[in-house]
């Protein structure tokens, strides 16, 4: 052992010497943990079983790990609770390194008594790991960042719980991968530092190599486990608030199309699984561990980058990328697709149909060329991460600036392989140019226009996500009229444009947060004009969308509509929310009653047909009118969107059918 490493093992001793008890027990706990040996057969045993009701089961238990799952022993219903999760390793956004709120409620008080002991040791161990470690690296260049410490924690669990280890150890860890890629420098540096870190807490008569070697392996392992199988921790607004690991949740395997979704309960930490369509006797459960509204080749690479596996799913089978082709304007069918080797390529006029197969409409060539040009040159403008040196004043000169590039890009200087790598890379943190904001609004609004690239097609939908209000007015205006109407007319177009039809195995029906997100921004709207404004003074935003119709009824039907909606899919899941969208509809209560002609609050004055009047009136304000169905009949109207696969569906449950009571509650 070097003289370098003896300095910084002795560097530290006053805070060991302080903490002699939990040094005590964490050396005990050490110990026990570097000389286990894993039992195949009881580790196996161990997980023949799930908690669930009998109802699922964890298959493949005698094969290697990661050919592990979880099945169903018996068919389930649509939208049902699975099993709850209880991630004991978890780490959220800008927390201290507090495990107190690890303790959870439980009816057992000895195992809640044994669950607050186990906590309590485990927030000891962590503190003085994380204690020592920013001792003797103070200038460290590796962040104690959110998986540094969930990497403590999962350790500190293994060294205090026997089950949980087996659980841990026989996860797939693919260690060798990881150490082949150029990225885990980090990640071996973070492992070795932390090493030295334990190390310092071991006796000295205890500090010998060989267990200095072993720990730093085993470290690795353990980080490796951690890295393929951690998953981003959401609210129950489907806002990611942290990250967390547990071994039993990541049994679960991964498609493009799951069906499953994850929601988090009322507490933020206590995690349901949740059916999104109805599953049969032996169906496996499926999650998705990448952005599934990426191409195809985009999303693969993404999870042999991560997960060291090719897949294989359904949506990556088929020879159609939903995510990466043309549509009809009229019907939406798909009519041209491509992929990463041929998506610069002109398409030859014989090689595009002149009618859509479909529904018999005669395409605009013009127009489809148009279209093809300005989507090619976005895929471009991402390579060339939209230069900031170059002044473009409008964009017949960005067009004029961009086809050169185009052109040498035909030429195929990038392997496919490449520009896939190039794209993800980007796509993961792209954030849109502010200085190229209002060109880019410019190509977008006349594409979206023309509906023969749709909003959920790369790189459109990285585009469309991207825009912020904040690229066009500034912050200090945040409470005005226009700016929190331009932030509605964002909203509209992000969901109805790129995440609803993009969402094609029905997660959006769980927990619906996209039409909580858009029943606040009507909300704020409303808000402006009462408080932040008169009425009466409606920004040039609004003037081309009121047409002589009553705007302050119109936003009410609609806030409340989003609003009863997103109530329904909430009910069995989130009490919490419930009473947050209950109080939300009081709120626009007490604004119709401040409205010149207020709409009169009963149950029967709110039908399919007054919602969606008013509905048509937002959409076409958002400009995505013309991806909306409405269909009236037997005294309902339907209102319907068409996903990226083809399929249409209904936007909204009629009236009757929903089974909120909140339209009794609220008169």
């Amino acid at each position: 052992m070097s003289t370098e490493t003896l300095v910084k093992l002795n560097q530290s001793q006053s805070v060991i010497n302080s903490s002699e008890g939990v040094v005590s027990q964490f050396w005990s706990k050490l110990q026990a943990y570097l000389k286990q040996k894993t039992d195949d057969e009881a580790v196996a045993k161990f997980y023949d079983t799930i908690e669930s009701d009998g109802r699922l089961h964890v298959s493949n238990t005698k094969n290697i790990p990661m050919k592990r799952g979880i099945t169903c022993l018996r068919g389930i219903s649509a939208h049902g609770v699975l099993v709850e999760f209880l991630p004991i390793s978890r780490v959220y956004k800008f927390e201290s390194s507090d495990q107190s709120n690890y303790i959870e409620k439980n009816q057992d008080k000895n195992l809640k008594q044994s669950i607050i002991n186990q906590s309590l040791l485990s927030h000891n161990f962590e503190s003085l790991i994380l204690a020592i470690f920013k001792l003797k690296y103070p200038d460290s260049k590796l962040p104690v960042d959110e998986f540094f410490i969930l990497l403590i924690r999962v350790l500190s669990n293994c060294l205090i719980s026997e089950s949980y280890r087996f659980q841990v150890h026989n996860l797939t860890s693919h260690n060798s991968e990881i150490r082949a890629q150029k990225e885990s420098n980090h990640l071996l540096d973070s492992c070795e530092e932390l090493a030295l870190t334990i190390l310092s807490i071991i006796p000295v008569n205890d500090r010998i190599t060989i267990i200095f070697v072993k720990l730093k392996e085993d470290l690795f392992n353990l980080a490796s486990i951690c890295a393929v199988n951690f998953n981003v921790l959401n609210n129950r607004l489907q806002e990611p608030i942290g990250i967390s690991f547990d071994p039993t949740f990541s049994l679960i395997n991964h498609s493009c199309k799951p069906n499953t979704v994850l929601i988090a309960c009322d507490d933020d930490k206590t995690l349901q699984l949740i059916t999104t369509r109805v599953l049969t006797k032996g169906v496996e459960l499926k999650t998705n561990y990448c952005f599934t509204n990426f191409p195809q080749e985009i999303r693969k690479l993404d999870l042999k980058r991560r997960f060291f596996f090719d897949c294989k799913c359904n949506l990556c089978s088929k020879i159609i990328d939903y995510f990466f082709a043309y549509i009809c304007p009229k019907c939406e069918t798909i009519i041209h697709t491509m992929n990463m080797s041929n998506c610069f390529d002109a398409i030859l006029p014989d090689l595009l149909p002149i009618t859509c197969q479909s529904c018999q409409h005669e395409i605009n060539i013009e127009k489809f060329k148009e279209c093809e040009l300005w989507h090619k040159l976005l895929l471009a403008m991402i390579i060339t991460c939209d230069d900031d040196d170059v002044e473009i004043e409008n964009i017949e000169q960005l067009k004029e600036i961009m086809i050169p590039l185009l052109e040498t890009l035909r030429d195929k200087p990038i392997t496919t392989e490449g520009l896939t790598a190039l794209y993800l890379d980007k796509a993961h943190f792209y954030t849109m140019n502010s200085k190229r904001a209002v060109l880019f609004k410019q190509i977008i609004d006349k594409l979206v226009s023309y509906n023969i690239i749709p909003g959920y097609c790369f790189p459109l939908n990285l585009y469309i996500d991207s825009f912020d209000v904040s690229h066009f007015m500034p912050e200090s205006e945040s409470k005005t009229i226009g700016f929190r109407c331009l932030h509605l007319k964002f909203e509209l177009r992000k969901k109805f444009l790129a995440s609803i039809p993009s969402d094609i195995s029905g997660q959006m029906k769980v927990c619906n947060s996209l039409y909580v997100d858009i029943g606040h921004a009507i909300m704020n709207v409303l808000v402006a004009l009462y408080y932040d404004g008169e009425p009466s003074n409606v920004p040039d935003l609004l003037s081309d969308w009121l047409n002589g119709i009553d705007l302050i009824n119109t936003l009410i039907r609609c806030a409340l509509c989003f609003y009863l909606q997103a109530i329904d899919s909430y009910l069995k899941y989130s009490k919490k929310t419930v009473e947050e969208l209950t109080n939300a509809i009081y709120q626009l209560k007490t604004i119709n009653n401040l409205a010149s002609n207020p709409l009169v609050w009963k149950t029967k004055s709110f039908s399919d047909e007054t919602f969606s009047c008013s509905l048509k009136q937002l959409f076409q304000y958002g400009e995505v009118d013309h991806k909306i169905y409405f269909h009236k009949g037997n005294d309902q109207v339907k209102i319907k969107i068409n996903l990226a696969n083809g399929s249409r569906i209904d936007l909204f449950k009629n009236v009757k059918d929903l089974k909120s009571k909140s339209l009794q509650e609220i008169q």
